[in-house]
């Protein structure tokens, strides 16, 4: 068991890296999969309609609608140039905002947007990389700080050992370490539960007598925006509150209950 906080943060971080730097070797023997290429489309409308509220005059001016799209042509027509030549318009036009934001509507548009906003971190980190493993970069990152924490989680509690085989468990897993590779929703939200439960398992922890529990109250908040980002996820984030909940009942704890309530407050805002 490692009892220095430097050691065990130290160490956690080189086991994220270390899982960062496998996804991203294998990343280019992995093909395109099916929902990959309609993730591609959505970001590209979310790309534009970031690049639009920067000058939307000037976006207005040379707007011409995308011959050829990765989305599927169902929903919202593509806007006028003078629907889209003001902030207020990008920001307020349920027509626009249903074009460039093609999430959480009716089917095939029904995932809400957290994956697509998370697969344009590649766009800041890598801009020059080909368009899949740029919107692939985010949930591998995610993906790999995931390994990270569980190996801190697992460590505090069980020892070096245990959390080298709960890390390996969590990356070698056929399934999952192929889906933790693709722009895609299930692997991100995997991540999000297994993140919601370290968060969670600190907030509601015991702390040291006659010592701030400072770490615990920040638990509390990354509880909540881990929630949030699972609710914007996909439909079955929004059962992740259903376990904690049943915990903090079956425990007859009013500081889990506070956690989850606290969180859940904090993810509507998210």
């Amino acid at each position: 068991m490692i009892r220095q906080p430097g050691r065990l943060v130290l160490s956690s971080m080189v086991v994220g890296l270390t899982t960062l730097s496998l996804m991203l070797a294998t990343e280019p023997r992995l093909a395109i999969v099916w929902d990959e290429g309609y993730t591609l489309g959505r970001e590209a409308r979310l790309r534009e309609w970031f690049r639009a509220l920067r000058d939307p005059s000037r976006f207005a001016a040379g707007w011409a609608p995308p011959t050829l799209e990765l989305v599927q042509p169902v929903g919202a027509t593509p806007p006028r140039p003078d629907q889209i030549d003001t902030r207020a318009k990008l920001l307020f036009n349920p027509e626009v905002l249903a074009y460039f934001w093609p999430f959480a509507r009716a089917e095939p548009h029904g995932h809400p947007p957290f994956y697509a906003l998370l697969g344009l971190l590649g766009d800041f980190l890598a801009p020059t990389w080909k368009d899949l493993p740029r919107a692939r970069l985010g949930p591998i990152l995610l993906f790999s700080c995931t390994a990270g924490f569980l190996f801190q989680f697992s460590a505090r509690r069980w020892g070096v050992g245990p959390a080298l085989v709960a890390v390996a468990a969590w990356t070698f897993q056929p399934n999952l370490f192929g889906h933790g590779h693709y722009a895609t929703y299930d692997a991100v939200l995997t991540s999000l539960w297994v993140l919601a439960i370290i968060a969670f398992a600190r907030a509601v922890a015991v702390p040291e007598p006659g010592r701030r529990d400072t770490i615990g109250h920040l638990a509390s908040v990354a509880f909540g925006l881990v929630a949030g980002c699972a609710l914007a996820t996909k439909l079955t984030g929004w059962f992740l509150p259903l376990p904690f909940l049943a915990w903090a009942a079956w425990q007859r704890d009013r500081k889990s209950l506070t956690v989850v309530l606290v969180g859940l407050l904090i993810a509507a805002v998210v």
